[in-house]
């Protein structure tokens, strides 16, 4: 698997100004989750969670973010996987 560039989720997450626990729950998405998420470069992400993330992140930010941007790896392209 290639490395993922794993402090993009949390860098936007603060841009957002919201709390692990904030982006939880405007995402549908386990507390414990996000913060592997971004901590953790081993990890994948499937294309379902991704989505939300992206959804919840987009809405805060007021701007429209790819899953590129939000799940980059060191060649540019997305790790988000397209398992459920």
């Amino acid at each position: 698997m290639k490395p993922r560039n794993t402090s993009r989720l949390r860098e936007l997450r603060v841009e957002a100004r919201l709390t692990q626990r904030e982006l939880s729950t405007e995402a549908g998405v386990d507390m414990s989750y996000i913060s592997q998420l971004e901590t953790r470069a081993d990890m994948n992400v499937s294309l379902r969670i991704a989505r939300k993330l992206r959804d919840a992140l987009s809405r805060h930010l007021g701007r429209w973010i790819s899953l590129d941007e939000l799940f980059p790896d060191d060649h540019g392209s997305s790790q988000a996987t397209k398992t459920a």
